[in-house]
């Protein structure tokens, strides 16, 4: 990894428009829940949006502990660890 991706751990958000793009394409079918689960979530934003869109619980895991307690913000649970 180059030396700016490792200060930045690797973190490119998915930007806004794709986030919309993949959340106009995913439908819901039936009832019951629904849990997401994004493994490398960041802060949490798009995940957030999908879920939000679907009626969904949102788990993520994230690396960087700054961006990890903003994921819990915007999750229903997000873990800070390397898993």
């Amino acid at each position: 990894m180059r030396l700016a991706a490792q200060a930045k751990m690797g973190y490119y958000p998915t930007p806004p428009m794709v986030v919309s793009l993949i959340s106009e394409m995913l439908v819901r079918n039936g009832q019951g829940n629904i849990r997401l689960l994004d493994p490398c979530a960041g802060e949490g934003i798009a995940l957030k949006h999908i879920g939000e869109v679907l009626g969904a619980e949102t788990y993520g895991i994230e690396l960087d502990k700054e961006r990890g307690h903003i994921a819990g913000e915007n999750l229903t649970r997000c873990l800070v660890t390397d898993y």
